[in-house]
């Protein structure tokens, strides 16, 4: 190891040679200037250096200077020569006399170092003024640049040894952080002071923060956290008094010494006045753990622009301030003394309006706000348009929620749809997922709509009313009426409805309503308005009309398996009660939106006893509109006076057929008639059952195959 020490400082300096194992030196003179810009006038970085000291370093396994500029150990570990001069730094941003701050060069091709004696007690720190570019900011610096901590690169018995100037090899494919580097500046932090009582407390409030989201991570990724958290992403704490020139600043997450390759810095700045910044920063830094250095990349690269803040717009693909924020809700119940479980978190702010004028999935905080609904346990909170409204609550063990907003964390979730996804995941799992549209839109996840109610010959049709309907768990959620639109005939605007599957609840002026499917993907943009078209209100409740028809005539063919053959069998499922079918049945019976009839007849002979029976029975909707089930049934059994037993069964119940014709439509039909395509059949189908019994035989076919062709179900005035 190869020692130089440098001369004492004088008015001129002196060539001083330094002989040390037989090897000869020269040290250089010093000078002083300001730097300033193009223009001759001092720039918003101005820089006035001081003396400066210039060492020539030769070829050496491992070269250590004592600087008599600043009075620094400087280390050049496998050098292969060059030179070095260190600059002191009288004034600059954030940078007085006494901070003792000095400016590097050095043309060889090794690293340079400073070894930084340091006590038990002790905190020491190296920064360089660095660009902003990958760090986490949680305000407006008022510059592109400020005071970075470098990193610790190896212990050396009682002393610290922090990377500097990085080799020529690694500036040359941009691989370090700190390309381009050259100003530096330490401090010592002794224990007792102020500061240092300051720093050993929040060093401990980091501690407990992170041991007490650590319970909330995920338990197939706990162990693995910790080792990051102890090992390759130990972090560096430091926090500022905001005195002298020392950092009038804002809390800042530095994810990275390195881009290529990424090398985790994880360095937590923080202030003395701000409560929020120790779960905020440990929020980033827990996400960076979590998502490791490459995914994490693309976050800080990505990072939100200077003033950010709850409410900014730019946020839905760029998240990278909600996982920090849900820390800040884990562990305070709080961000900025609002309660992201409410919808008045984003729109009681100044800067924030409607959904219908704002996208609330383009705002900061929204994020954090879905992570907060899927551990919320009161079953009401206050919408984002003010009332106290009902909101669905997600059943299970709390702490498994939690869970499963860092497991969404962990994957990488990355745009504000993505944690609304990675709920819907989660959910499915136990069948809530339909609690989704009802917990989110009273949050600001909310879409507005506009259409035209019109009767069944698309006239346009006044004094409708509607609104949106959720149906989750059991519970039917409603949001507020929509109103009439006077330059539209008909026309109607809904400013409250619910993003994804929904019901569209429609009130005719006598106070009876009808329900239409409505869907808006996931992830449209909020101030997107939906148009919806001619929506037909019927104007016929169809149910008093059916009551008076007494006929059914139905059509049902279907392949289903056959027991003695690989080939499919064609049977006939119909039963009817019409003249020309089955001469003598009764009539339909009503009984509310119930009907049926049965028939059974017998016919004895010497030879045989035979019993016919045709049964039907079956739930049309309280419009009339669909039969909600019917079920099909016919027996024709021949029993003989020797015992013998011949038997044909077909069973049969479809649901949800929709009605096609009725009396009134804009085809003037008189009767109705019901109608399943083909590829609509199979998904109706409720049970299918084909039973056969001859000559000591029995068959029976449970499994339906396809439709024979289009099914009918008509119902008309008996003759």
């Amino acid at each position: 190891m190869l020692r130089i020490t440098g001369a004492p400082r004088r008015s001129l300096y002196q060539i001083a040679a330094f002989c040390l194992l037989g090897l000869c030196f020269w040290l250089s003179g010093c000078s002083r200037e300001v730097l300033k810009t193009e223009d001759g006038e001092p720039g918003p970085d101005n820089w006035e250096l001081g003396e400066s000291s210039t060492y020539n370093i030769p070829a050496d396994e491992d070269v250590r200077i004592i600087d008599d500029v600043t009075g620094h150990i400087i280390r050049i570990p496998d050098t292969g020569g060059g030179s070095l001069t260190v600059t002191a730094i009288v004034s600059g941003p954030q940078a007085a006399p006494d901070d003792s701050a000095f400016a590097l060069s050095y043309t060889g091709a090794g690293p340079v170092q400073i070894m930084i004696p340091h006590g038990p007690e002790d905190f020491d720190f190296v920064f360089g003024y660095s660009s902003f570019q990958g760090v986490i900011l949680e305000g407006d610096e008022g510059s592109d640049y400020g005071w970075l901590p470098f990193p610790v690169t190896e212990t050396i018995g009682d002393t610290l040894v922090f990377g500097l100037l990085n080799s020529e090899e690694s500036k040359n494919v941009q691989a370090a952080l700190w390309q381009g580097i050259t100003n530096f500046k330490r401090l010592k932090i002794k224990p007792g002071t102020e500061h240092g009582d300051l720093m050993r407390v929040f060093e401990q409030n980091v501690r407990d923060a992170l041991n007490n989201l650590i319970l909330v991570v995920p338990a197939a990724r706990r162990d693995q956290t910790m080792q990051d958290i102890d090992g390759p992403f130990k972090r560096t704490v430091f926090v500022d008094i905001n005195t002298g020139s020392w950092w009038p600043t804002k809390p800042k997450y530095v994810a990275f010494w390195t881009f290529v390759p990424a090398i985790a810095r994880c360095a937590l700045m923080m202030k003395d006045d701000y409560a929020g910044s120790v779960a905020h920063e440990v929020g980033h830094y827990l996400h960076h753990v979590l998502v490791k250095n490459n995914l994490y990349l693309n976050f800080a690269m990505n990072a939100r622009p200077y003033g950010h803040k709850i409410g900014s717009a730019g946020a839905r693909n760029n998240v990278i301030e909600e996982p920090a924020y849900f820390a800040e809700y884990v562990l305070n119940r709080t961000i900025n003394n609002g309660n992201p479980e409410q919808g008045t978190f984003l729109s009681s702010l100044d800067h924030v309006s409607d959904p219908m004028q704002h996208d609330y999935l383009d705002l900061e905080g929204m994020g954090v706000m879905i992570l907060a609904s899927l551990t919320r346990q009161g079953d009401t909170i206050f919408s984002f348009y003010g009332p106290r409204v009902p909101v669905p609550v997600v059943q299970g063990d709390l702490n498994e929620r939690y869970q499963a907003c860092y497991e969404g964390i962990a994957q990488g979730a990355n745009t504000i749809p993505s944690f609304r996804y990675k709920m819907h995941v989660y959910l499915s799992e136990s069948g809530q997922q339909d609690k989704i549209p009802a917990m989110l839109q009273p949050l600001g996840w909310s879409h507005f709509a506009g259409c035209r109610f019109v009767d069944e010959q698309s006239n346009p049709l006044e004094n409708h009313t509607a609104r949106s309907v959720s149906i989750a768990g059991g519970a039917t959620y409603r949001l507020p009426l929509g109103r009439a639109v006077a330059a539209t005939p008909g026309g109607y605007l809904l400013e409250r409805v619910y993003p994804g599957d929904s019901i569209l609840r429609i009130y005719r002026p006598n106070g009876d309503s009808i329900d239409v499917a409505r869907n808006i993907e996931w992830g449209t943009s909020t101030n997107q308005k939906q148009e919806w078209g001619d929506i037909v209100v019927p104007q016929q409740n169809l149910l008093a009309l059916l009551q008076q028809r007494g006929n059914i005539h139905t059509f049902v063919f279907a392949y289903i398996d056959d027991p003695l053959s690989e080939d499919p069998r064609y049977q006939g499922f119909s039963v009817s009660n019409t003249v020309s079918c089955l001469p003598g049945a009764p009539a339909l019976t009503w009984e509310g939106t119930g009907f049926s009839f049965t028939m059974q007849t017998t016919e004895e002979t010497i030879y045989h006893t035979a019993v016919y029976t045709d049964s039907l029975q079956g739930e049309v909707s309280p419009d009339g509109r669909s039969i909600e089930w019917i079920r099909l049934y016919s027996d024709r059994t021949t029993t003989y006076p020797q015992g013998g037993r011949y038997q044909w069964q077909t069973d049969i119940t479809i649901r949800d057929i929709p009605v096609t014709a009725y009396p009134g439509d804009e085809w003037q039909n008189t009767e109705f008639q019901y109608y399943l395509l083909p590829e609509e059949a199979p998904d109706r189908v409720v049970s299918c059952r084909w039973y056969h019994y001859y000559n000591n035989q029995e068959m029976v076919s449970t499994t339906f195959i396809s439709p024979g062709s289009e099914w009918s179900f008509a119902i008309s005035t008996r003759e």
